[in-house]
């Protein structure tokens, strides 16, 4: 099994190398690391397997598109540059429960208490470890390849990033998948490095708008 670690960075790149860095000792042997650049300058660090250089920003959806595009792994692990793992098998063991649960899209817990509200989502129960829930935020998304091209590319309707996590995890549930968040594996998230640097009212706005069009309501 061979795990593909996609991100993306624009500007920010001083945190993508931190980023980097504490992924370091923390990733299994089998992977590769693909760093997509929508803009901003080049970075160079040991771990990244392919760096794809873009002439501009055109949101997370695009650049997260671009990576998922030259991956090889059979589990694509869709994670943000401001997502800082803690345990050295953080990976190994999203795998691992993704197998176990029977999940189509497996996440991780994670320390920022602004991203607490998919309590308010949960489906089931698992015992102590183990939440069903419709939908997580795409800070760090672990899923087999042939399931994301299944259920199909982010929308890069959606600007900058916010509501195309929403309408992937819709699509993955009409095609009666299952999103499960793996409480035993926690992150530590900045929670939006990247969207700061934008109107942030009017990008979501501007997704929300959109994502009602497309669905009629948020669910």
């Amino acid at each position: 099994m061979k795990f593909s670690i996609i991100t993306a960075y624009y500007k920010n790149e001083e945190l993508t190398k931190e980023f980097l860095d504490n992924l370091k000792g923390r990733l299994p042997v089998n992977r590769e690391v693909i760093v997509v650049n929508a803009g901003s300058e080049p970075i160079y660090h040991e771990l990244i397997t392919t760096r794809i250089d873009l002439s501009e920003n055109k949101g997370f959806s695009n650049s997260m598109n671009k990576g998922i595009q030259q991956a090889t792994g059979d589990i694509l692990c869709i994670i943000g540059n401001d997502v800082f793992p803690e345990s050295p098998v953080w990976l190994e063991e999203l795998g691992v429960s993704m197998l176990n649960t029977n999940a189509t899209l497996i996440c991780p817990d994670n320390t920022n208490p602004g991203l607490k509200a998919y309590k308010h989502v949960i489906l089931n129960e698992y015992g102590d470890r183990y939440t069903e829930v419709k939908m997580f935020p795409a800070i760090c998304y672990v899923i087999r390849r042939e399931d994301f091209l299944r259920i199909g590319y982010f929308d890069e309707r959606f600007l900058v990033g916010t509501y195309e996590d929403d309408d992937f995890c819709r699509r993955l549930k009409l095609m009666n998948g299952k999103i499960m968040v793996d409480k035993f594996v926690v992150v530590k998230h900045l929670l939006s490095k990247t969207m700061n640097l934008f109107n942030v009212g009017e990008v979501m706005s501007k997704n929300m708008d959109l994502y009602l069009k497309k669905w009629g309501e948020r669910k």
